[in-house]
Formats: structure tokens, sequence, C-alpha cells
């Protein structure tokens, strides 16, 4: 594991969870799917959508690192005992 391979596997995992909240959805009504779609193809939704998978991947930085802070303080009291 190296720093490119984790940056790819969270910006990976971010545009995933764009993509399960905002593009994988099924509506009822047709014209309120022609609404949506006709809405993802304009630059404020390439805007919207670039900002959102960028703040997925700064929260998904932010557990991974707290994770490894986690596993630090457990390495480190195992070593006390």
């Amino acid at each position: 594991m190296n720093k490119e391979w984790l940056e790819e596997s969270i910006n990976g995992e971010a545009q995933i969870n764009f993509e399960s909240k905002f593009e994988d959805i099924s509506f009822d009504n047709e014209q309120t799917r022609q609404a949506y779609q006709a809405l993802q193809r304009t630059d404020e939704w390439e805007d919207f959508k670039k900002l959102m998978i960028e703040d997925y991947a700064k929260n998904i930085t932010q557990n991974v690192l707290h994770k490894i802070e986690g596993l630090k303080d457990i390495v480190r009291e195992a070593g006390e005992e």
C-alpha cells in the first residue's frame, strides 16, 4: 500500500458514494425523471458533482486517519504491557 493507491481508493469510494446517492435514482413520475436528467446535463450539476465528491473524499480521509490513530494507540498500549 502506498500513498497513490490510498488516494485512488479514497477517490473511488467518494465517486461510488456520490453515484449511489445522486445518480442511481429512479422516479415513478416520467416528468420528474426528465427534469432530473435535464438538471444532470448542466454545468451547475458538474460543479455540484465535483464539490460533493471532494467532500466525500475529505470525510473518508478523515475517517481513515482517525482509524490509523486508533491503531497507533492500540500498538502503543500493547508495547506498554
